[in-house]
């Protein structure tokens, strides 16, 4: 009887999430974002003087925004039980993401890249979306 009740309880359960997909998510979502905040920003009209920096700005946060959040530790939680430290870790390491791409995108990069300079605003769109 135990060994019954045992199966269908272990029906009902989520399969589990592995935070590899997650890593995936935000390898394919941090560009994506990156890119709708350029169109926010200058539309699709105001858009091909900045293609270039765009590029440069994707590639960028794609690269440094995942590795961030593995360093604050975003990939070793489980987040079937997120609560408010939780919530804070993720604004925390976003917020720090978003400082070290824009302090490279205004420093090094364009001593090895020449683009337009990111417009100021597109920073704090990429945070917020």
């Amino acid at each position: 009887m135990d060994s019954i009740m045992d199966r269908v309880r272990g029906h009902n359960r989520l399969p589990p999430i592995r935070n590899r997909y997650f890593l995936l998510a935000d390898m394919l979502l941090v560009p994506a974002a990156a890119g709708l905040s350029f169109l926010l920003r200058l539309d699709i009209f105001g858009i091909q003087p900045y293609i270039g920096t765009m590029f440069v700005f994707l590639a960028v946060a794609t690269f440094l925004k995942p590795a961030i959040f593995f360093i604050f530790g975003l990939y070793r939680h489980y987040w079937r039980y997120a609560s408010i430290p939780e919530l804070t870790i993720i604004a925390l390491a976003t917020a720090t993401g978003t400082v070290v791409v824009t302090a490279l995108m205004y420093t090094i990069v364009p001593l090895i890249f020449d683009f337009y300079l990111l417009p100021r605003s597109i920073p704090f769109i990429d945070w917020l979306v």
